[in-house]
């Protein structure tokens, strides 16, 4: 695979598949999710059973009762959607260190440069259903040179199939699909169907500079877009920029509780993201469109930093509440200006979006439980090439004879140089690595991102006979002169953090 390639991986109805993932039983059954438990909650997604009974997005528990009576109403757990969205998340980070997660259930995988480990673009499409299928979810897939491209090809791929667009041909791919697939704004769109505009071909033949001139700086993108190109920067983690998340509704709505409900969907995408690097934030900022062309916006504050949206909702709620909308609202945008380090009590050590945190804390609660209970354990060598196996930890009953100091390029044949105060962490850990071209950095995350100097690979392999192994070893350093070892493992497709150099 040469150039840039992109993975697309979407969960149809991912809020329903979620539920259905907590409650197995109501499988088959004419499912809802509301944004509460009143029966004037309105419905904001529902299964295929419910759709062929007539039940609609937008209509209210009790006129859902009325259509379908055996209807089944669940509240939203978006806590739940997230701790499953972290799951999978973690899954594709196997089969490549570049995870982006646009939305729960919809991902992005940054394929560019791993020929070595795909040999074409089949054979990846075959590792993510290997990965992904066995957890039960109805997944689809597009690969192609840009995320618009590879979501497209995603979503009009089958259930549990993938759609590959070849290097160049993404216009041509493109060109006899509805215009739909450009996710339009309702404006936009009732414009282009008046014009008589119903294929992507059409759109694409309309001069660009006078989509420009029509509307805006979005018709200038709408013209991109429907020649195939795309100018997405790829995200796969937190950074220091405020982070957006922006919806175009395709019905305006009103009601508060509707508003809060499409307003938590946007704020929980943010925040898991800024979960996986134990972050979170203390101030939101939101900004409704009106039907009129007006804007309302908000800002939500909250007095320590959350990775729930829980506290900002609460916060929301009383501001709508107090708050007179002159028009209906047909456009949100949420903006998280600042990020801000969340402390030990406020991470969620049982949820998998914490689970550097989380190892962090065991590995803390068993070093306390060993000095409690007077344990001291010492490192004997075994014979073999693993580093994590080069030693076995046993108790100490007498005092251990001092030994003569011994080259650790004896011991790690695949080392730089001489290793001084090696620390080797008992079992490696899963890290995320990205490699930043010629000038010999990498960005490694640990907790969170940091940039770091490289040097290697050394390659170490063996084991045939038994558990084989296949490892390419870095020694890195980074900006505060930390060194740390780690190593590629080709087998297993993932990044490991092998020791620390003390």
């Amino acid at each position: 695979m040469k150039g840039s390639r992109v993975a697309c991986v979407t969960i149809p109805n991912f809020a329903i598949e979620a539920c259905l993932r907590e409650h197995p039983e109501l499988v088959g059954q004419p499912l809802a999710l509301a944004d509460s438990d009143l029966e004037t909650a309105g419905i904001i997604a529902l299964n295929r059973e419910a759709a062929h009974a007539g039940v609609l997005i937008a209509m209210t528990v009790a006129q859902g009762h009325t259509v379908c009576s055996h209807l089944t109403v669940r509240t939203r757990d978006v806590e739940q959607e997230i701790a499953v969205s972290n799951g999978l998340y973690k899954k594709l980070q196997s089969l490549s260190p570049f995870v982006e997660e646009a939305e729960p259930g919809l991902y992005y995988l940054d394929i560019s440069g791993f020929g070595l480990l795909y040999k074409n673009d089949q054979h990846l499409a075959h590792k993510i259903s290997e990965t992904v299928t066995p957890l039960g979810y109805p997944i689809q897939m597009g690969i192609a040179n840009n995320k618009f491209v590879a979501r497209v090809a995603a979503r009009e791929s089958a259930p549990g199939a993938y759609t590959i667009v070849p290097d160049g041909k993404e216009r041509e791919y493109l060109r006899p699909l509805p215009v739909a697939r450009l996710e339009l704004p309702d404006d936009i769109a009732d414009t282009l169907h008046d014009l008589g505009i119903k294929t992507i071909r059409q759109l694409a033949g309309f001069p660009g500079n006078e989509l420009t001139r029509r509307f805006g700086p979005r018709g200038a993108a709408l013209s991109r877009l429907a020649r195939g190109d795309d100018t997405a920067f790829f995200k796969p983690g937190a950074s220091g920029e405020p982070l957006t998340e922006r919806v175009w509704l395709t019905a305006s709505i009103y009601r508060d509780r509707m508003i809060a409900a499409q307003t938590e969907a946007l704020l929980a995408s943010l925040l898991v993201r800024l979960g996986r690097f134990c972050q979170g934030c203390s101030t939101v900022e939101i900004m409704y469109d009106l039907d009129n062309r007006e804007r309302l916006s908000l800002t939500v504050t909250v007095e320590s930093p959350s990775l729930t949206p829980v506290p900002f909702l609460r916060q929301l709620r009383l501001q709508l509440e107090t708050t007179r909308l002159v028009s209906p609202v047909c456009g949100i945008t949420v903006t998280i200006p600042a990020v801000a380090s969340l402390t030990g009590d406020q991470l969620p050590l049982g949820d998998d979006m914490a689970g550097g945190c989380r190892v962090l804390r065991e590995d803390t609660v068993r070093k306390q439980q060993e000095i409690a209970h007077t344990i001291i354990t010492v490192p004997l060598p075994r014979d073999t090439f693993l580093p994590e196996q080069r030693f076995e930890f046993a108790r100490l009953i007498r005092p251990h004879p001092r030994t003569t100091p011994v080259d650790a390029r004896a011991i790690y044949p695949y080392a730089a140089g001489r290793i001084n105060g090696l620390r080797l962490l008992q079992p490696p850990r899963e890290i995320g690595v990205a490699i930043s071209g010629p000038q010999a950095t990498m960005t490694v995350t640990f907790r969170q991102p940091v940039t770091a100097k490289y040097r290697g690979p050394w390659e170490l392999s063996g084991g045939w006979w038994a558990q084989g192994f296949d490892r390419l070893y870095y020694e890195i350093q980074t900006a505060r002169h930390r060194q740390y070892l780690i190593y590629f493992d080709r087998t297993a497709a993932q990044w490991f953090l092998q020791g620390v150099f003390d």
